[in-house]
């Protein structure tokens, strides 16, 4: 695969992130970023796909881009909740009081924490793809040969740490998708003003 174009492909990516999560930030405009983070989530979960599927990898870059599909699978099943539940909670705030949408402290915290994680993990899978994309020859070797020995372990104790990274962005993602999860429970409650 052409390396420039699948730079560039990224560089589109990380631009379009930024945008969503500058929209998270601004006031009344947070909807819109769910939105937009969803679709652009989505593509670059295809993305991924299509560019993970033209190597032949051992145990790290394997981890490396499980850990990256997984996530953002994730990511995109707690976002699918989040807008769901903005989506409902528009309808009835629409019909009741008007806008903007008044969350209950708890859920406000808590998607404020949604978002925190969200941009934590975003940065992690950053770094894990950039590793991935320029370092690949360092990391591509076979684990069980170059760990046989203990001079083997110490040296490759970037890469031991670098697979324990690859768990990072997994373990926040199914936190926030039992996070996202409990946001239906809010559709179902009455509205605040």
């Amino acid at each position: 695969m052409n390396t420039t174009a699948s730079i560039l492909n990224y560089v589109v990516f990380l631009t379009l992130y930024i945008t969503c999560f500058t929209f998270f930030y601004v006031k009344n405009t947070e909807i819109i970023g769910f939105y937009l983070l969803f679709i652009v989530n989505t593509a670059c979960i295809l993305n991924n796909f299509y560019y993970f599927g033209n190597f032949e990898l051992n145990l790290i870059p394997k981890a490396i881009m499980l850990s990256l599909i997984i996530s953002g699978t994730l990511h995109t099943i707690s976002l699918i909740f989040i807008i769901i539940m903005i989506s409902n909670l528009r309808v009835k705030y629409q019909n009741t009081f008007g806008t903007p949408i008044n969350l209950p402290p708890i859920y406000k915290n808590r998607l404020e924490e949604f978002k925190q994680l969200m941009v934590f993990t975003f940065g992690i899978c950053s770094f894990l793809l950039i590793i991935f994309m320029f370092y690949l020859d360092s990391i591509n070797f076979v684990f069980n040969d170059q760990i046989k020995t203990i001079g083997g372990m110490i040296n490759n104790k970037f890469s031991l740490i670098l697979l324990g990274m690859t768990t990072i962005p997994v373990i926040i993602s199914c936190i926030q998708l039992k996070t996202a999860n409990s946001f239906s429970i809010i559709a179902r409650q009455k509205l605040i003003k």
